[in-house]
């Protein structure tokens, strides 16, 4: 994995981003079956890279408990629809939800015979959504002509009331050979009960 850190403009509130993180993953990451291609994670960070950077990785199996690792559960009014924990906590990122209706998945947790081609992914620490993530394959990338636009489930509530986005859309720029990943739609959003 490469990571290039882009810091969004000191003192601009013009989005409730901090930075964003540009993951390339040459081999893919797990669950391998499904996401185990050559592809990048363009994370949108809602806290401030000192903040994303302590945070610690944690496995844990799931069980038939109601029991949760952790110390502060994920607020139930930032659980985004139709959207599965991984149990994971991936170290200096933080959970990742994984979207059970996209074509990779055939419900939570049940890989597809679908090819996973770009799908939007959430991500959780300490209670709180903290990141916006659109996975997008080098494969999708290289026949993309123009522009696509995905709609994002956004949850009921964010951790800060603020205008957050409700679709991603990935860009081919054929002047320049070059691609965009951006975040539109925003809409405003009530703060968070928990």
């Amino acid at each position: 994995m490469e990571l290039v850190s882009i810091q969004f403009p000191d003192g601009e509130d013009l989005t409730p981003f901090e930075w964003l993180g540009l993951d390339w993953m040459p081999s893919g990451h797990g669950p391998p079956e499904v996401y185990g291609v050559p592809h990048f994670d363009v994370h949108f960070y809602l806290d401030t890279e000192d903040e994303i950077g302590e945070i610690e990785g944690v496995n844990f199996l799931p069980d038939e408990s109601d029991d949760d690792p952790y110390e502060v559960p994920i607020a139930a009014d930032q659980v985004p629809p139709d959207y599965f924990r991984t149990n994971y906590v991936v170290p200096a990122m933080g959970e990742h939800l994984f979207d059970a209706l996209a074509p990779e998945w055939d419900g939570p947790g049940v890989p597809s015979d679908e090819a996973f081609t770009h799908s939007f992914v959430w991500g959780h620490y300490d209670g709180d959504l903290n990141f916006f993530e659109p996975m997008i394959t080098t494969e999708y990338l290289g026949q993309l002509m123009g522009e696509d636009a995905a709609p994002i489930r956004t949850p009921e509530r964010f951790p800060e009331a603020d205008e957050y986005p409700t679709q991603y859309v990935i860009r081919y720029h054929s002047g320049e050979e070059a691609y965009t990943v951006t975040l539109e739609g925003f809409e405003p959003f009530e703060a968070s009960n928990h």
